[in-house]
């Protein structure tokens, strides 16, 4: 079972410092900056610069290169996507030259992490299938569910959803053998999410509850405000509008506590689909363009697209058709630019809609014609292009 913050804590009290039991108390430090990164990041970054110091007077190279992967993995969260690239990079150099395969497995897992993030979904494919290859000579069973989440995520993005609720159910699995906490949030996070997506709402809301009992267990604020996200996003697409309210309040509550960039912009972009759905325009408008500048501080070209496609869909209720049909195009050319087929769908029903209100029959038919062969597609794939698990 993975030790929890409190537990590795009394482990470190009970060591004496220095001498023969160094390498043990780095070692210890390192899983606990390794939680700290979702709990408290300030102090992720205290308990990594330990390690470094204490690495590098024990001469224990495998330690030096974790503090500066944990040093990425805190720029990750911060949006500081290239940094963060260049501190992958260096660790998977570091833990390559003293042999650290394990940790060499870690660092493809973060670089695939930026990569995701910056829309090269094949290339954070390709990584994280790399970093389970090594896992799984290894032997590292509670590593190897987290890269079979990250890849499932990196599937629904690609649009195949099967794959993706395959690599999240066997991922579940072998994070209740080994009793991984995390891991199970998050794979029920991410079954949730696919659940939603095929409109098993019922069967959606379980699993995210499931996960939000989870990461409270080990005090994982983010995995807490993503799951609250899930959960109001499913209530808002059964209607449940007072439950879809309350949770994503507190997600953006949780995510402003923590300083989660991603968070917050989640929360805020379906606060935003949310005040739409209930007829508030002009909030919905304010909540979605706060969502797409947090979507370019973090540098995410998913929902940099997404945020603009919505944006033209709060224009087309709001009878501006040359903004909606503007914002709208910008859209469909970000989601081509990425390949993403859901979010291409999405804006091709948005410009139909617009030219058949203007009554340029031709220019709708022919959009609509793209959006319906789409989703042929996509509904042969066994997607609806809805769903937006993220175990990133």
């Amino acid at each position: 079972m993975q030790p929890t913050i409190p537990e590795i804590e009394a482990q470190l009290a009970a060591l004496a410092d220095g001498g023969s039991h160094e390498v043990r108390r780095i070692d210890l430090l390192v899983k606990l900056a390794g939680l700290l990164v979702n709990a408290d990041p300030a102090r992720a970054a205290a308990v990594s610069r330990e390690v470094w110091e204490r690495s590098l007077r024990a001469g224990h190279a495998s330690g030096q290169a974790h503090s500066v992967r944990i040093d990425g993995t805190l720029r990750y969260h911060a949006a500081d996507l290239p940094q963060a690239g260049e501190l992958a990079l260096r660790s998977l150099g570091l833990f390559a030259a003293c042999g650290d395969e394990a940790g060499q497995a870690a660092a493809l897992g973060l670089l695939a992490n930026v990569r995701f993030k910056q829309g090269d979904y094949q290339g954070a494919l390709e990584l994280n299938q790399r970093g389970l290859a090594v896992r799984r000579r290894l032997g590292l069973t509670a590593g190897v569910g987290q890269y079979l989440n990250n890849i499932g995520t990196c599937h629904v993005r690609l649009g195949a959803f099967e794959q993706a609720l395959e690599c999240f159910r066997e991922s579940l699995r072998l994070a209740e053998e080994t009793g991984d906490i995390r891991g199970q949030a998050h794979s029920q996070m991410n079954i949730g999410s696919v659940s939603k997506s095929m409109a098993r709402h019922g069967d959606a809301d379980d699993a995210y509850r499931r996960g939000l009992a989870l990461f409270r267990r080990c005090g994982d604020v983010r995995g807490q405000a993503l799951c609250l996200c899930n959960i109001g996003l499913n209530a808002m697409e059964r209607g449940d509008h007072p439950q879809a309210q309350a949770s994503l309040a507190q997600s953006l509550d949780l995510s402003r506590a923590v300083r989660d960039v991603q968070g917050e912009m989640f929360a805020l972009m379906y606060l935003g689909d949310l005040c739409r759905r209930t007829g508030d325009l002009p909030q919905a408008l304010e909540r979605n363009r706060a969502a797409g500048d947090l979507a370019l501080e973090v540098n995410d070209p998913f929902y940099q697209a997404e945020c603009q496609i919505g944006l033209g869909d709060i224009y087309l209720d709001m009878d501006q058709p040359v903004l909606a049909l503007e914002t709208l195009q910008q859209g469909l050319d970000m989601a081509v630019t990425i390949g993403s087929r859901e979010l291409e769908m999405r804006a091709l029903r948005g410009l139909a809609e617009c030219h058949g209100r203007a009554g340029q029959a031709e220019a709708a038919a022919s959009y609509r014609d793209r959006w319906q062969r789409l989703e042929r597609e996509m509904a042969g794939s066994g997607s609806d292009g809805t769903a937006k698990p993220d175990s990133t």
